[in-house]
């Protein structure tokens, strides 16, 4: 970054944090801001005999100047829209996210009014209990919240509508984000989030002292009080072969087990996840930890996602068919706002009507071989290419993960899934009588764990069946599933 476009960026935040009634950068600050922007490191610039930050410990300036430099910066960013609710600046981002002032509007109101509408809140609908629920548990002394069910329901959704909520957004300004499906996120992410460059990039601590680590995490959780979100979670855990999960790296589980144990905590955890997590603290304080699983989208709230994006049927017809496409995917959100999109594009513009009659006799042929109680092989990459794209690609991730971790469970999901009906779980058990009783039941439990099987009570009996959007993954890996098994 050239030394114009960083000066146009240092007067660009002056003039924001004047806005906001925020001091203006200092001198130490504002040669930290144009150093990072430039590319140096802290260690450059604590040698310049010119830079107000000449003869500064590169540890002290990491430790202290930057972190609540970056911290006020953040506040502000957010409050204009240059930053998502989710996201933090910290030394790596500094490049990123200060360039996005450089095509910003230079009113805050011009900024709220631009971005409203492009928000993703805008377009929220429902979880209204769900909401109030997490809202109060995280109000008292509710610690640590689960958030969990299958992918594309609505787990980060629901994270970013808590991160909105005006009691939350005051008691716990500072935000910290670790999304794991990025393959470099690990502890030491966290710890350089939370405590800066001068303890994480420091690896005699980790290697020799980890508890410090931990304790120190915890000290700077119980000091300032964050929400710190740990989304994906699914992707940092692993099966100890023994039916129970584990996190892959021991320090999550050491760090959230201390924030449940010590007396006092302010600051919050929020984990979303496809599976279950692993038992913390033996099960001890349940009043410090609370977990809610999402199910699909009810029939007036998935006809108001579609009324948020301008489809509103014209007719009763219309109606009908709009209420068909609800029904046939469980008002599975992920899925209702692709076909929402695809609705209001071209060649459809709107029309319900017209995207029903080139898709609509695939959806009445599912949900008529579940009435017949028949084999049916419905098949997502028959409905439209974009819904191929952002939903079919994400259900085959998730199955291919419990491929990896759990075949025989694979194995149990692509047989169960040949069957449209709710069946009890002695008929499951039964699909893979052949394999010792012991390990038929663990890979129930991992389908149970994952979120992959539907639930309904009747009478005294439960039935479980797959969720109309993994049985159609699930069918398509039957052969597959059976040659991991077979190796």
């Amino acid at each position: 970054m050239d030394s114009a476009v960083i000066q146009s960026l240092v007067e660009r935040l002056d003039e924001l944090l004047e806005q906001y009634e925020e001091p203006k950068l200092n001198s130490r600050e504002s040669a930290l801001l144009r150093g990072t922007l430039g590319g140096q490191k802290y260690t450059h610039l604590s040698q310049e005999p010119d830079s107000a930050l000449a003869y500064y410990q590169p540890g002290y300036i990491g430790k202290v100047i930057a972190p609540p430099l970056y911290k006020r910066l953040t506040r502000v960013l957010r409050e204009v829209g240059v930053l998502k609710p989710t996201e933090t600046l910290t030394q790596k981002k500094a490049p990123e996210y200060l360039s996005r002032l450089l095509d910003f509007p230079s009113s805050p109101a011009e900024c709220s009014a631009e971005s409203e509408r492009d928000s993703e809140l805008f377009y929220w609908v429902g979880r209204k209990s769900a909401i109030a629920q997490c809202r109060e548990k995280l109000l008292q002394d509710c610690r640590i919240l689960e958030i969990l069910g299958i992918t594309g329901i609505g787990k980060t959704f629901l994270t970013k509508r808590l991160l909105a909520e005006p009691a939350l957004k005051s008691a716990l300004s500072e935000v910290i984000v670790l999304n794991f499906e990025s393959p470099r996120t690990s502890f030491e992410t966290l710890v350089e989030m939370l405590l800066g460059d001068a303890l994480s990039g420091n690896p005699e601590l980790y290697g020799k002292y980890p508890e410090r680590v931990i304790r120190a995490l915890v000290t700077e959780l119980q000091d300032s009080p964050h929400i710190v979100i740990l989304d994906m979670v699914e992707e940092s855990l692993e099966s100890d072969g023994e039916g129970q999960i584990r996190f892959n790296d021991c320090r999550f589980t050491q760090l959230l087990e201390e924030v449940l144990r010590v007396a006092t905590m302010p600051s919050r955890i929020i984990l979303t996840s496809q599976i279950y997590l692993p038992v913390l603290n033996e099960g001890r304080y349940p009043l410090r930890k609370y977990g809610v699983t999402l199910q699909g989208l009810d029939e007036e709230e998935s006809l108001e996602l579609f009324a948020k994006r301008e489809i509103i049927p014209s007719s009763e017809s219309a109606l009908y068919c709009l209420k068909r496409i609800i029904c046939a995917h469980a008002g599975h959100p992920l899925t209702l706002r692709t076909i929402a999109g695809e609705i209001r594009e071209a060649p459809y513009d709107g029309s319900i009507l017209a995207y029903w009659n080139d898709y609509g006799s695939e959806i009445e042929g599912e949900a008529a071989s579940n009435n017949e109680n028949a084999l049916f092989v419905p098949r997502l990459d028959c409905y439209s290419p974009q819904l191929t794209d952002y939903v079919k690609i994400r259900v085959e991730k998730s199955f291919d993960r419990l491929l990896d971790s759990a075949p025989l469970a694979a194995y149990l999901l692509a047989m169960g899934a040949t069957y449209t009906e709710a069946v009890p779980r002695n008929f499951w058990l039964d699909m893979i009588s052949e394999y010792p009783q012991n390990e038929a039941k663990l890979a129930f439990l991992s389908l149970q764990r994952r979120f992959l099987l539907n639930a309904v009570r009747e009478s005294d009996r439960v039935f479980y069946s797959v969720h109309p959007l993994i049985r159609r993954v699930a069918l398509e890996n039957v052969d597959r599933a059976y040659a991991r098994i077979q190796s």
